[in-house]
């Protein structure tokens, strides 16, 4: 969201003062999520961050040239605060991205798979192996026993 609303902001000068709303809002929850919350401290947090992005949603609801990127947000509403809830999870996604990126880089070099289906199907696949050796389990046994079903 912030790589995106930083890209705006360059292009779009009515973007610049969201791009800053969004960036606050990142250093505030990202300060208290590394501070040690119970699990109704965190509750509360996660609620006030919602309410904080709902507002700043708002008061760019009428900008037009924004209309798409605030779409975007509110498709993904239920997940931009996940890690407020659940503190193993961390507020990027740079390890999900680490993760993928020798896939990604192997599929652009195969460049076989020219559909969006297939690339679709190839990045879950490569996703879901990435998660459980991540998790200590043996991706060939997952496959299986998930074929199976």
């Amino acid at each position: 969201m912030l790589r995106e609303s930083k890209h705006l902001a360059q292009d779009l000068p009515e973007a610049l003062p969201l791009y800053q709303e969004l960036k606050q809002l990142y250093k505030w929850s990202t300060e208290r999520y590394r501070k040690r919350l119970n699990k109704k401290q965190r509750y509360s947090m996660w609620i006030c961050a919602r309410q904080r992005l709902r507002k700043i949603l708002a008061r760019y609801a009428r900008v037009k040239s924004l209309e798409k990127f605030s779409e975007k947000i509110r498709n993904g509403f239920n997940h931009w605060f996940t890690f407020i809830l659940h503190p193993k999870i961390e507020p990027t996604n740079n390890i999900a991205e680490r993760g993928i990126r020798e896939t990604v880089v192997q599929r652009k070099i195969y460049g076989c798979l020219r559909n969006e289906k297939g690339t679709h199907n190839h990045d879950v696949l490569t996703s879901l192996i990435a998660t459980w050796q991540q998790r200590g389990l043996n991706p060939y046994t997952k496959i299986l026993t998930t074929l199976k079903g």
